[in-house]
């Protein structure tokens, strides 16, 4: 009896102990992979936290603003060292989309919102910030637009830190030479690069050869043509619409009636925008006008600082006879930074974006590099600054680049075709065809 009350005994104190050890076979999957995050998160004490930024500011005048906002970062948060990384426009996002893919984004990173984002979202490779920007209001600081394009399903993945539109800029020494008045309708315009043709001054210029630069000009052509609508309705999949529909064709066919004209240099596409060939043709008053983002005003007050002062201005594309789009209606984007999910602290990383979004970095970079703020309060006394935010606050609509609001895949292929529509390689129906081809492929 003894031996058999001592079995017992032994028994009970060995269940007891199973009781209070870990219950791994039995811990939700979830509990698990959260320890284990925790886990890898944990930092032996006094390790210095280590940071990432990569950003596409290459240009002399913002370039600094980026690392301004970095070295007041570092000073207030004195055990965090910051690695900065800026690329030009293309080689960055093959660059990103390698390192994405390979598990070594960097902790925060440049993004232009819309599809080429949400593509990342939507594989679980970017932070989810809604509950920062809720804590004390943060989200308040900005324009709802600056906060739109970085949203999917109710959450927020980013902040701009700056607004982008797209005016016509025009060499007002040019204009007055050859009296031409500044265009309001598209015929209009159309006489104005005829006068220019004539007296051997190139009309329009451009280097198209990292492909975004005349797109710009055929985002402009579909929405002045057919609306916004048109648009959200094919990238939707909603209402029968498509990327096949007419206005993409006849966007298309007027490129190449430009094309025609000789509106553009001589070997534009393989010109390079970044190297600043488009911009030296308007500077030598070779040529009368470019379409391009309002980044290009601050690099011209930096590059060409006297052609800026007397001879640079801009004004909205003209409307379209007959056109369904709303002629107030504008091209642009934003320029953001969303945080890596693989980041290794993120409430740095967090702390970090706060400085790199802020009132004081919108503010110098309104004053140093030109830009069109995404945060109240901040102020301008450069009239042309002002009137590009004139621009803006008068649209109905803001256009997102194709090729940042797109999916990636279909964003490159606009690039491309567009491209070979100005080249006179492809044909517009040619072009809207594989562009709804491809659509059906990726858009769900």
């Amino acid at each position: 009896m003894k031996k058999i009350v001592s079995c017992f005994l032994i028994a009970a104190m060995l269940l007891s102990l199973a009781a209070c050890g870990p219950k791994s076979g039995n811990q939700p999957a979830d509990q698990a992979k959260q320890a284990s995050d925790q886990a890898k998160d944990q930092k032996p004490a006094g390790e210095k936290v280590k940071l990432s930024v990569w950003h596409i500011q290459v240009s002399k005048v913002y370039g600094p603003v980026v690392d301004a906002a970095v070295e007041r970062f570092k000073k207030d948060n004195p055990n965090v060292s910051v690695e900065v990384v800026a690329a030009e426009n293309d080689p960055y996002k093959t660059k990103l989309k390698v390192a994405m893919g390979s598990g070594e984004a960097p902790d925060l990173f440049h993004s232009w919102g819309g599809g080429w984002l949400e593509a990342f979202v939507k594989e679980g490779m970017v932070l989810d910030i809604t509950d920062q920007l809720n804590k004390d209001n943060w989200r308040n600081n900005y324009f709802p637009a600056a906060l739109s394009m970085t949203k999917f399903g109710g959450k927020d993945y980013g902040i701009a830190y700056d607004l982008g539109v797209v005016p016509v800029y025009y060499n007002k020494e040019l204009f007055k030479k050859y009296n031409v008045e500044v265009p309001k309708t598209y015929s209009e315009f159309l006489k104005a690069v005829k006068t220019f043709k004539d007296n051997n001054i190139i009309p329009i210029s451009i280097a198209n050869q990292t492909k975004w630069p005349g797109a710009l000009i055929f985002i402009y052509l579909a929405n002045r043509i057919g609306g916004e609508q048109v648009f959200i309705d094919a990238l939707a999949r909603k209402n029968g619409a498509s990327f096949n529909d007419p206005s993409f064709v006849e966007a298309g066919k007027k490129l190449q009636e430009l094309v025609d004209m000789g509106a553009f240099p001589e070997g534009f596409n393989g010109m390079n925008y970044d190297t600043g060939s488009s911009r030296i043709l308007m500077y030598s008053g070779k040529a009368a006008m470019q379409i391009q983002t309002s980044g290009m005003y601050s690099v011209v007050k930096s590059e060409a600082p006297d052609f800026f002062k007397d001879k640079l201005d801009f004004f909205p594309f003209p409307a379209i006879e007959g056109g369904k789009g709303d002629p107030t209606n504008v091209v642009g984007g934003v320029n953001a930074f969303s945080i890596s999910n693989k980041t290794k602290d993120k409430e740095a990383a967090v702390k970090l974006l706060k400085y790199l979004t802020d009132k004081t970095f919108s503010q110098e970079a309104v004053d140093k590099a030109g830009r069109i703020p995404a945060v109240f309060g901040v102020k301008s006394d450069d009239p042309g600054q002002q009137k590009l935010a004139e621009m803006l606050s008068k649209a109905h609509y803001l256009q997102g680049y194709f090729d940042q609001f797109l999916p990636p895949e279909l964003g490159e292929l606009h690039k491309d075709t567009t491209q070979a529509v100005f080249g006179k390689t492809m044909s517009p129906e040619d072009a809207a065809r594989k562009m709804e081809e491809k659509a059906k492929e990726v858009l769900k």
